[in-house]
């Protein structure tokens, strides 16, 4: 808003004055511990979960504007603990060690998964965010960004037709 950036990539809801150009849907994943009895599952309701498996929390989950802020307070609810809101990597390290179970978008997983004693299990639910490019609008934006934009676009959809035959 302030012209300080150029652009920036977003997932939330755009906000006034801005444009917000869609670049990929991501789905979130249920997380839980390789040795839990949910970790046979294909599929999981995370409605099915709440009140009986303990909900790690992760900054994305209590932001009003994330696609899993409803559920977090559904299962904040029921909870036994009182878990303060984790960093990705640290709310995987508990799920591990088996203290509980957390949502995550499936970007956010790809590098933080590999090598860990987790398993991730699509939801039954269609949750996703939208990622996207935030940008000032057309009108105001200068012709090196709108270059950005077109490349950008372009990657994108490439490595989305890479990841198509590929899953987590």
């Amino acid at each position: 808003k302030e012209h300080k950036l150029d652009c920036s990539f977003f997932a939330g809801h755009c906000p006034a004055g801005l444009e917000s150009l869609p670049l990929y849907e991501d789905p979130y994943y249920l997380i839980v511990a390789q040795d839990s009895p949910l970790a046979k599952l294909n599929q999981a309701s995370i409605w099915d979960l709440v009140g009986h498996y303990q909900f790690i929390p992760t900054n994305e989950s209590t932001d009003t504007g994330s696609a899993i802020h409803g559920i977090y307070q559904h299962f904040a609810q029921s909870s036994r603990l009182d878990f303060q809101p984790q960093e990705n990597q640290m709310a995987i390290a508990l799920v591990e060690k088996g203290l509980g179970i957390t949502v995550l978008p499936g970007l956010t997983l790809l590098d933080l998964i590999p090598n860990r004693a987790v398993k991730v299990i699509p939801l039954k639910e269609d949750l996703r965010r939208t990622v996207s490019l935030l940008l000032p609008r057309e009108s105001e934006r200068s012709y090196l960004t709108n270059v950005f934009l077109r490349l950008t676009q372009q990657r994108v959809e490439k490595w989305k037709a890479e990841q198509k035959d590929r899953s987590l």
